[in-house]
């Protein structure tokens, strides 16, 4: 994502093209942050939960997604682990330096219950199409199941129909169980080509059908989430520790048909030169995704029907700091999926190149709904994802 800080030099990568773009406003002003005194422990504190399991149902179908990302997150941390030389320059302890799996075993659970893309040696790799390899772009890309036409930061608002779009058409669905939550406020204008269309909690302020959901939980925590501090972002941004817990109220609430669950502090942390912050993300981010297959094993045949997608906007430089039109290595992203229709077949070869266009396409696919208008910019239908 996108940072630009009119008041402070940053000295780490403050010049980094990708970064030097325009966030949204707030739609109002806000107050001025505040701390939240029963904020919870940081997340470097937060211990990842057990690996949960999704329920089994005879009949496996997708009639439900979730797509779940983290800005930022590349490829060798989740593979790989603990990049074991800026580990030992920044004095982290052996212990500390784990490979991908104690790193992230919740994400590789999920895994291990489905399918792998993007494995490092394992068949094609899989991409942003670019070629500025920047968040908004990316999230459009994903969404929209086409290569992106935005190529910044401070685009307008997507102009090609989305998958959440596309979900307002299933049967059952409603304003209140079709949805985004995000940390990054900008995410507001790759979710749909219509504003206010279903549930979205974007940053801390941009927020739409929030009534829909008639629940006193989720309005205390999007209440909550005004007064705090953007940290380790800034304006409008809002933490992971909140973001996770709206998202995962808003799965308990809504049980949504379609959502989008984004996190942010990964990117943030990378664009400071926080390799320790980043890790620390990147834990934080793994114990979401445990918290999360637990409350969709709580949720029964709802939950069994669901397909999970976790994935990311784009990758990372080889430097770690930057990453856009200038670092073509930034490009590479990898995707996890598991539950509903999604064969337990853990990592899998691409036989071809595939791109985050082709995720919308697949889950389309997935749920019945028609196919998007096909053309040069069109995703296709990943085969590698169904029995």
């Amino acid at each position: 994502m996108r940072r630009s800080l009119p008041f402070v030099l940053l000295l780490a990568g403050c010049a980094a093209p990708a970064r030097e773009v325009a966030r949204l406003a707030a739609p109002n002003p806000p107050v001025a942050p505040v701390p939240v005194p029963d904020d919870p422990a940081p997340p470097g504190e937060v211990s990842p939960l057990p690996p949960a399991a999704l329920p089994v149902v005879a009949s496996p179908a997708t009639r439900s997604v979730i797509v779940v990302t983290i800005d930022g997150a590349r490829w060798q941390e989740v593979f790989h682990g603990v990049d074991r030389d800026r580990a030992i320059a920044l004095g982290l302890s052996p212990d500390e330096i784990v490979d991908g799996r104690a790193l992230m075993p919740n994400l590789h659970a999920l895994g291990d219950r489905g399918v792998v893309l993007g494995a490092p040696g394992v068949g094609a790799a899989i991409s942003a199409s670019g070629p500025n390899f920047a968040s908004l772009p990316g999230y459009g890309e994903l969404l929209s199941g086409r290569a992106p036409t935005c190529q910044r930061n401070d685009c307008a608002r997507i102009a090609d129909e989305t998958l959440l779009d596309a979900c307002r058409a299933l049967p059952g669905a409603t304003s209140a169980n079709v949805g985004v939550v995000s940390s990054w406020e900008t995410i507001e204008l790759a979710a749909s080509r219509s504003r206010d269309a279903f549930f979205l909690s974007s940053g801390r302020h941009h927020v739409w059908r929030a009534g829909a959901l008639r629940d006193p939980t989720m309005d205390a925590l999007l209440a909550r989430s005004e007064r705090a501090f953007p940290t380790p972002g800034q304006l409008d941004y809002r933490p992971d520790r909140l973001t996770s817990q709206v998202a995962l109220r808003y799965v308990e609430a809504a049980r949504p048909r379609c959502a989008l669950l984004g996190l942010g502090d990964a990117d943030e942390h990378a664009h400071l030169g926080d390799y320790r912050g980043y890790l620390r993300a990147l834990r934080a981010f793994d114990a979401f995704v445990g918290d999360l297959v637990g409350v969709l094993a709580a949720q029964g045949e709802h939950g069994a029907t669901t397909t999970v997608i976790v994935t990311t906007d784009h990758g990372r430089a080889d430097g770690f700091v930057s990453h856009g039109a200038k670092h073509p290595e930034s490009a590479r992203v990898w995707l996890f999926a598991a539950g509903g229709a999604v064969p337990a077949r853990g990592e899998v070869a691409l036989a071809q190149p595939a791109k985050l266009a082709d995720v919308a396409p697949t889950l389309r696919a997935m749920l019945g709904l028609p196919e998007a208008p096909l053309d040069d910019r069109s995703g296709r239908v990943l085969g590698e994802l169904s029995r």
